[in-house]
């Protein structure tokens, strides 16, 4: 899964190269790869469990995955060249994180115990707590375990999935679904 930047002019990746080589396969780099022309920068530094990457202003981040399949899941930031975490999801793994064009709210789907959720986190207060949507409203089916696509609205104000054979706008503020 890649990540464009913002300006169009490259995209983030996690992936192997032979500088990887003598390093376990589940072991990724992030890289920063040009839309055009030149070489493709790793951005991460030493290969790192990483994946997932996804676009912040002044930088990108990344789920670090556990080794093991611990429940816990990091998610790390990269400004300036230095990672510093952003936040630890306790209740299970994290995949397809999105951040909102404001960089006000992160959005990610959590796979845990039971079926996937879409959950939305402050990334501009630790005291908000996350909220995970309702599964129902994104599933046409009960039984469906995974959580259908999802897009930012332009201007952070909701979120936009394919869900129970629609297309719904998902309010932040936590009002209906329309």
């Amino acid at each position: 899964r890649m990540q464009w930047t913002h300006d169009g002019t490259a995209f983030y990746v996690a992936a192997r190269s032979a500088a990887d080589a003598d390093l376990p396969l589940s072991k990724r780099s992030i890289y920063r790869v040009p839309a055009l022309e030149g070489a493709p920068e790793r951005v991460t530094g030493a290969a790192i469990f990483a994946d997932q990457p996804f676009v912040l202003r002044g930088g990108f981040g990344y789920v670090e995955a556990s080794a093991g399949g611990s429940e816990a899941t990091k998610v790390m930031a990269v400004r300036a060249g230095k990672p510093e975490l952003l936040f630890t999801e306790p209740e299970g793994e994290v995949t397809a994180p999105v951040v909102s064009p404001d960089a006000a709210w992160i959005a990610y789907v959590l796979r845990g115990a039971g079926p996937e959720r879409l959950r939305l986190r402050s990334l501009t207060s630790e005291t908000t707590k996350p909220r995970d949507l309702d599964p129902t409203t994104l599933r046409a089916h009960a039984s469906e375990r995974e959580v259908p696509g999802f897009a930012w609205t332009a201007d952070a104000s909701a979120l936009l999935a394919a869900g129970a054979g629609r297309l719904l706008r998902i309010p932040i503020d936590g009002s209906a679904p329309t």
